[in-house]
């Protein structure tokens, strides 16, 4: 039966040296100690040696997870001439008969039709121009020059709620130099030649003089 105290194992690692001694005395009990040393200095080199090497093997790349596709390209838009488009009418039958109607009342003059507001005024802010360069002015009576005199605005019944809106198109013109004439609908080219010869005396005519006032 096995001690109790040989199932130490500090007194196990220890009693082959006692048996050496028990056995054979002090010079075996040296030698045992002395190989018990050696041992144990290889097994420390050993130790160190497997560390160095699993220090010089290369570390595994870390396994990045894996990412999304990426977004794709946005790509440029189809050239203009694949567009599907049709062709339509400058001007609508009302347009049309208020276009002929003004060449009656002003033959001496040019009517352009459906002008972009952004050839007829500009202003230095890029925010400012964006707010009416898509504007159209119906129609603009010019002299043999090419001289505006006059917007024509043809009002139809989608203009009945943009009252206040219309007054600050015509505002903005006029800062510019411009005036509005507006017609609810087309009225005789005698009305119009009219209206045009008045609007030419108020541009041809001086403004008033200013009084002075002596003490």
């Amino acid at each position: 039966m096995t001690s109790p105290l040989l199932q130490d194992p500090l007194l196990a690692s220890v009693q082959p040296l006692l048996n050496a001694f028990v056995h054979y005395g002090l010079p075996a009990l040296a030698l045992c100690a002395v190989l018990s040393f050696i041992s144990a200095r290889l097994s420390v080199r050993k130790r160190r040696q497997r560390n160095r090497q699993r220090q010089a093997r290369p570390t595994p790349p870390i396994a990045m997870p894996a990412a999304g596709p990426l977004p794709a390209p946005q790509s440029a838009p189809p050239p203009l001439c694949s567009v599907p488009v049709r062709a339509r009418r400058p001007l609508t039958p009302y347009e049309e008969q208020m276009y002929g109607t003004l060449r009656s009342a002003l033959p001496e003059c040019v009517i352009l039709a459906q002008v972009a507001f952004s050839a007829l005024i500009t202003t230095d802010e890029q925010a400012d121009r964006n707010r009416f360069d898509r504007k159209v002015a119906d129609f603009v009576i010019c002299s043999r020059q090419l001289t505006p005199i006059a917007v024509i605005e043809l009002d139809d019944r989608s203009h009945r709620n943009k009252q206040s809106a219309d007054a600050d198109r015509d505002a903005m013109l006029r800062n510019a130099g411009y005036r509005t004439l507006r017609y609810q609908g087309i009225p005789p080219a005698e009305h119009i030649r009219r209206d045009i010869e008045m609007l030419l005396v108020a541009m041809t005519m001086p403004p008033p003089a200013t009084e002075l006032h002596y003490l």
